[in-house]
């Protein structure tokens, strides 16, 4: 049975959705293919083949700290380099410019109470 193979990380746009998408894709393609089932070692080659050229040079660049530590790269799995990815592609929340924002709004002269509320 063929399946279509997931599109590669587009590092372009917005980042942090389409980090979440190719990785709803990996999941689903993974369950599908039976690649869960696979040696963690193969998982890991068809992980780097489906993520594209740049997306792989970018975990390169983001997990070069651990390149000579070959005890770290032999335990490398499909869940340890899609976490290293997350950690740059999806970004922390400012919390302090949401309550920024919840203190600043205003209900306007015309704005009805649930208009006002549900824009909170």
């Amino acid at each position: 049975m063929e399946f279509l193979k997931p599109e590669g990380l587009k590092l372009e746009g917005d980042l942090s959705e389409n980090f979440k998408f190719f990785s709803d894709e990996i999941d689903f393609y993974f369950t599908v293919t039976e690649t869960d089932q696979l040696p963690r070692e193969a998982q890991v080659e068809l992980l780097k083949e489906l993520m594209g050229p740049e997306s792989w040079d970018l975990y390169k660049s983001l997990s070069s700290h651990i390149e000579g530590d070959e005890t770290l790269l032999e335990e490398e799995t499909v869940q340890s380099i899609l976490s290293t990815l997350q950690t740059h592609c999806v970004p922390h929340k400012c919390t302090i410019m949401d309550i920024f924002n919840f203190l600043l709004r205003k209900q306007g002269w015309e704005e009805t109470f649930e208009d006002f509320f549900a824009d909170l």
